[in-house]
């Protein structure tokens, strides 16, 4: 009987040291919580958002502690183990300082009221953000970022357009920059769906945004801490572009420009001349839609001009972009016929569908700012003078051969089945023909040849025999009373593709397989040029420096050789004013 009390009370002791285990007390048979990670994220009113993560039994309840740096755990809630990872977050971290966060498993069965020991290092908080910066071109972009105290490294994440963030890249505490080789990051589906060639990404068509977040590891590295980020991240907002405009009366026309990813509002403004200055008016504002092109219906004015904000909310703050100016001074130009000859820098390349190739092209800009009537005779990969051998992996067409025989008998050039628009017009129908051809001779081996030569498998012969046929064009015009053929030779566009396409290589200075250097062709073709103009033939150079150089190269252009949506606008607007001031008057 004495034995059976013993037992009695030895089992009420048990249960009572089990129900007041006090917190400290370890029990080597529950499982301890193991950490994984910690996620700090600012709020909007400053305060901070802390999402812990690790692994436990599942099913077992979990106590979550907290502390401040040299101060004593506090528990501030629970959560019900999930069967692989569990988290619990905390809404409502002070933000006076970091903070150490740990778990404690509560064990079940016989072990119901006990708590498991504790990962006693914990995770602490890092609760500084690295402000990003990033200037993106079409090889690579430069990212740059403010260091963060106590982290020993960093996270780069990138998103396309309008996707989510995807890592990319860590590097350690003493790194601040990073380059983002687009050619080594990309996966293959975003390869294929935002490069060129493998590489070339066009930054006026696809925007690269990036953030990064400061981490803190733990000693043995099994567990993280990652710090705040900018939510938005960083990019280069858009500039519209104004592509349309069509008169709906007397005073009212349309304005039709392209929305810009990440713009949530878009400002038309009208712009009045004062003197000298020029003072702008805000006039309508609309939000942004799911539309490619966004009209606008403004007033029609003399001396009115017209441009397009667009903003955006970047990390709490505005920013904006602005498209060029827009007039309508040059539309009583309209009598004008122009003829465009050359390959994919005037075709419209690299935008190759039928809507885009017209209106991201500078002959649909300068037909939209001087209602002229136009037709574009360029072929992709086309090469001014013959060959019949091609280094290309594809069949070239010859513009000596296959466009200008072809428009001298008023018919369509020889090219790939829906390429180009039917032509009935002949040399003689139009008053000014722009001729822009070499870069494709440079890359096809095209011998440069003598300025005097018509030998038409070199490229000063091509020219000779090109502008000879278009003399004899001119002497009929002139015949019938016509105005002069006025010729526009815009300089070759400056390039930074040769045989490596990773590797910026510029074609003004390195020579190809021949020994002619793209500096070689301009000369060349400069010597043609005065050599007709001694003749009599109106021949007018139009310099192209100013929108493709050295340093601009890796942003003008979408892969160093195609110029950029915004470049072909620039180019538009500086020709139109060329032909308006300099060509057309004579």
């Amino acid at each position: 009987m004495k034995n059976k009390k013993n037992l009695f009370r030895g089992a009420v002791l048990l249960l009572t040291v089990l129900f007041f285990f006090p917190i400290d007390a370890k029990a080597s048979d529950i499982n301890v919580p193991k950490l994984l990670g910690l996620y700090t994220q600012t709020n909007a009113d400053n305060s901070y958002t802390v999402r812990i993560t690790f692994s436990a039994t599942f099913n077992s309840t979990c106590y979550i502690y907290r502390k401040p740096l040299g101060g004593s755990y506090r528990r501030i809630g629970k959560v019900r183990a999930a069967i692989s990872v569990t988290s619990f977050t905390d809404h409502n971290m002070p933000s006076v300082s970091d903070y150490v966060y740990t778990v404690r498993e509560k064990g079940m069965g016989i072990y119901s009221n006990r708590l498991s020991d504790y990962d006693h290092e914990g995770l602490m908080t890092i609760r500084g953000r690295a402000t990003v910066t990033a200037r993106s071109g079409n090889l690579n972009s430069r990212i740059r970022w403010r260091p963060v105290k106590g982290a020993d490294g960093y996270r780069i994440y990138r998103k396309m357009d309008r996707g989510h963030f995807r890592l990319i890249d860590q590097v350690d505490k003493n790194r601040v920059t990073f380059t983002d080789v687009y050619s080594r990051t990309f996966s293959p589906v975003e390869k294929k769906e935002f490069l060129s060639y493998g590489c070339y990404l066009d930054t006026s068509s696809h925007i690269a945004c990036y953030t990064v977040r400061a981490t803190r590891r733990s000693i043995d590295f099994d567990k993280i801490s990652l710090s705040p980020f900018e939510k938005d991240g960083y990019y280069r907002l858009q500039a519209p572009i104004i592509i349309n405009f069509k008169k709906k009366g007397l005073d009212r026309g349309c304005l039709t420009f392209t929305s810009v990813p990440y713009a949530n509002l878009y400002l038309v403004k009208l712009i009045y001349k004062d003197g000298k200055k020029r003072r702008y008016y805000s006039y309508s504002s609309l939000y942004s839609t799911n539309e490619t092109y966004i009209d606008s219906d403004v007033p029609i004015r003399k001396g009115m001009d017209y441009c397009v904000y667009a903003y955006a909310t970047r990390n709490g703050r505005t920013i904006s972009a602005r498209s060029s100016d827009f007039t309508l001074k040059y539309r009583n130009y309209s009598v004008h016929d122009i003829l465009y000859i050359g390959d994919s820098i005037t075709y419209g390349s690299p935008y190759k569908t039928d809507i885009n190739r017209y209106i991201f092209s500078y002959p649909w800009r300068v037909m939209e700012l001087t209602g002229s009537d136009y037709y574009n005779a360029a072929i992709p990969g086309a090469t001014l003078a013959y060959s019949n051998v091609s280094t290309a992996p594809f069949h070239r067409f010859r513009i000596i051969k296959d466009v200008i025989p072809r428009i001298a008998l008023g018919n369509t050039p020889n090219c790939p089945p829906g390429l180009l628009t039917p032509n009935k017009k002949s040399f003689s129908d139009f008053d000014t023909v722009i001729l822009l051809a070499g870069t494709n001779d440079y890359t096809d081996l095209i011998p440069v040849g003598d300025i005097s030569s018509d030998d038409e498998r070199t490229y000063c012969g091509a020219m000779n025999r090109a502008l000879d046929i278009i003399s004899k064009a001119n002497d009929k015009r002139i015949k019938k009373g016509r105005t002069p053929v006025k010729i526009v030779m815009p300089d070759l566009i400056y390039s930074d593709r040769c045989n490596n396409f990773t590797i910026r290589q510029s074609r003004f200075k390195t020579k190809n397989a021949i020994g002619f250097t793209l500096k070689d062709y301009e000369r060349a073709r400069n010597s043609v040029i005065e050599r007709h103009k001694s003749q009599g033939l109106k021949i007018y150079r139009f310099h192209t420096k100013s929108f493709v150089d050295q340093k601009n190269c890796p942003y003008s252009t979408a892969d160093n050789l195609h110029m950029t949506r915004y470049t072909y606008e620039k180019m538009g607007d500086s020709l139109t004013r060329f032909l308006v001031e300099k060509v057309w008057p004579d």
